[in-house]
């Protein structure tokens, strides 16, 4: 086949996976499609592990065309929007370092961009745990649990702007706004945010699918609540005019009032002193009744979640986002 002019750009920010971005970078050397149609710009954040060298003795390998960029440590956000103006394709497909492509990926998303021109329409691929990781109680916690919400749907909202597996036209970037580089998680839905003031909509494509390769412990998976509250709280001490669309990712808080009387009586049942309690039966119970135990981490995430949110806007409350 002849060569094509590019189409699509896969952005990848990676930091210190090395051995996990060799897979990312395999996979997407054998999509379905000509691989000269699409390219590929790793942007090395800092890491200190050998993803250079790792990168350069790739290249040779890799069909579509490979670029590497390094920059200092600054965050995913900062590396994406680094890539983005360098980009040849018209088409963005940013994606993590742990996000490992099934053959089909890109031309599934390239199929819904086709049928969906509108600058504005942006497409979301499936993810779920790569089946080459041992099992772990907290894969469906996270990942699967938010793309089994979706089961049935074509179209979704800004809250499902996910860069593990999404696409969106470089244009409607160019037009209204690259990534937060302060945020340091929540920061591709908070585009997405802002982007839906200017018509974002955002196609659903289960079979866009892509594996996550990156194994859920308990303490990771606790780490993420950790994250996420203080997200919420800089996200609002930044952009306070957002707190309806905040509150509908879990922005609730007794200092805002927009904690419900259900998220009040779980703090007091789940609490700093109880947690630890509650911890250790759900991984009693895990071996029993694994649906129970994941009911019960789900309650202990929402109570870390809280009150890492609450702790982060009393520490921003005079600090406002830059």
């Amino acid at each position: 086949m002849g060569q094509h002019p590019t189409k699509l750009t896969v952005i990848i920010p990676t930091y210190n996976r090395k051995d996990t971005l060799r897979i990312c970078l395999e996979a997407l050397n054998g999509q379905s499609v000509d691989l000269s149609c699409f390219e590929i710009i790793v942007v090395d954040d800092g890491s200190t592990d050998g993803t250079a060298e790792l990168v350069a003795a790739l290249t040779p390998t890799i069909r579509p065309k490979l670029h590497y960029l390094s920059q200092a440590n600054a965050g995913a956000n900062a590396a994406r929007n680094r890539a983005i103006p360098l980009a040849a394709g018209s088409l963005l497909l940013i994606i993590n370092d742990d996000t490992v492509a099934t053959p089909s990926l890109i031309e599934e998303h390239l199929l819904v961009h086709e049928q969906f021109p509108d600058f504005a329409v942006a497409v979301l691929g499936r993810m779920t745990i790569s089946p080459d990781l041992p099992f772990s109680l907290f894969h469906a916690l996270h990942h699967d649990a938010s793309f089994t919400a979706y089961e049935g749907m074509d179209e979704l909202d800004w809250k499902a702007f996910f860069t593990c597996n999404l696409s969106v036209k470089k244009a409607f970037l160019d037009a209204y706004g690259y990534f937060h580089e302060s945020l340091r998680w929540h920061e591709d839905i908070e585009l997405g945010a802002r982007l839906s003031r200017h018509g974002l909509r955002v196609r659903y494509n289960p079979r866009a699918l892509a594996f996550h390769h990156h194994y859920l412990d308990e303490q990771s998976y606790l780490k993420i609540a950790e994250k996420e509250g203080k997200a919420l709280a800089q996200w609002y001490v930044g952009q306070p005019d957002l707190l309806p669309e905040l509150k509908a990712i879990g922005l609730h808080s007794k200092t805002l009032h927009t904690a419900s009387p259900r998220h009040r009586l779980a703090d007091i049942v789940i609490n700093k002193f109880s947690l630890p309690g509650f911890i250790r039966a759900a991984r009693v119970i895990a071996p029993i009744n694994p649906g129970l135990a994941r009911m019960i981490f789900a309650k202990a995430f929402q109570n870390i979640k809280r009150r890492n949110l609450e702790a982060e806007l009393s520490r921003l409350s005079e600090a406002p986002l830059s």
